[in-house]
């Protein structure tokens, strides 16, 4: 890619390496980002000059990467059985792997990065445990999710006091586990009524976020317990 150009080219490479990427236009200026398959990091070169008649040598770190043994629980450790999730090193994002935990939450995968991985969903609900290390006096690491039998019910009102139909409703935690940090992201919309619900949740303290456009906004933190009383959320006015 060519900021002054504003020009993007993309090519694949061959079995033995090498590539040709046809009407590349001369520029001083090309940022050439490449994202291997196999155990490499991704790289990126900045100020790559392209003249008419140009070899590109691209020199790939190699990746190490071993297996990797770990459990997913919630916060009382209790586990998370038959989950899946993505990990990723952050040295090489574009290789992406699946782990899927058993009736236990254990799982054990091959070829994982020795890196700091990031484990997430890519749909709501939208989990992430990132900079997950297997530290030297661990057999296992842990990956703690906001799961469980816990739920949370509301009433979204305007700064009238009025309900709120048909309007987005967020909910998030975070957790800290040693060096990896978790958090869930959870979005829902309101009924006729202005009435929300969030089911399948851990305990623990979550936050209740509303932003309308033009209306106001709204942040409430709730201590989610077994008790699954009714919580009001109430938009402040907006500032003139």
């Amino acid at each position: 890619y060519s900021p002054s150009l504003m020009r993007r080219s993309q090519g694949v490479s061959a079995g033995d390496g090498t590539f040709r990427i046809p009407d590349v236009a001369v520029a001083p200026d090309y940022i050439a980002s490449v994202r291997p398959r196999g155990p490499y990091q991704d790289l990126t070169m900045r100020g790559v000059r392209i003249t008419a008649d140009t070899e590109l040598q691209v020199p790939l770190e190699p990746l190490e990467s071993g297996v990797l043994t770990g459990r997913m629980m919630d916060v009382y450790g209790n586990p998370v059985s038959n989950f899946t999730l993505s990990v990723e090193g952050k040295s090489a994002p574009s290789r992406r792997l699946e782990v899927t935990g058993d009736k236990h939450g254990k799982f054990t995968t091959a070829e994982v990065p020795f890196d700091r991985l990031v484990f997430q969903t890519h749909s709501y609900p939208l989990f992430r445990i990132s900079d997950v290390r297997l530290e030297p006096w661990a057999d296992e690491v842990a990956i703690v999710l906001d799961l469980g039998p816990y739920a949370v019910r509301g009433r979204l009102l305007d700064e009238a006091g009025f309900p709120l139909a048909a309007s987005q409703v967020y909910l998030s935690w975070s957790h800290k586990e040693g060096s990896a940090r978790s958090t869930a992201i959870r979005q829902t919309v309101t009924d006729v009524d202005g009435h929300f619900r969030f089911a399948g949740l851990g305990a623990g303290l979550h936050t209740i976020s509303v932003n309308i456009p033009g209306q106001g906004s709204a942040r409430l933190e709730k201590d989610v317990s077994a008790e699954e009383d009714e919580v009001l959320v109430q938009l402040e006015p907006r500032a003139l």
